[in-house]
Parts: structure tokens; C-alpha cells; sequence
């Protein structure tokens, strides 16, 4: 992810689907190592991701 411009300042909340995949095919929906044949009852995430972070004011 990569902001146009400046963020004003403020607390945001970023929601990510977990289909979203890298390059290589690694997604939010479960963890990139996952051994499926060790873990056969293992349910992907189908909930979004949500991460909070604040954009400080700059003095």
C-alpha cells in the first residue's frame, strides 16, 4: 500500500479481504506455512482483516 500523498493526521482503520494475496500467492486467509494435510478441520479466515494505526501531526 502506497499513499498518493500525506495522510492528514488522524486515527485510521485499514480493512483488508482475506483473498488479498501477495505475488507469490500467500493471502490473509490462513498462515503461509500451513501444512493442510496435518491440519485437515482447519477453516480459512473468511473475515476481514482490520488494522488501526494513527498518523501523527508533525510539529
Amino acid at each position: 500500500l502506497l499513499a498518493g500523498k500525506a495522510w492528514p493526521p488522524g486515527r485510521y482503520r485499514l480493512v483488508l479481504q482475506p483473498k488479498l494475496e501477495d505475488l507469490a500467492g500467500n493471502s490473509l486467509a490462513r498462515p503461509f506455512n500451513l501444512d493442510l494435510e496435518a491440519r485437515p478441520h482447519f477453516k480459512e479466515r473468511i473475515e476481514p482483516v482490520s488494522l488501526l494505526f494513527e498518523v501523527p501531526a508533525v510539529d
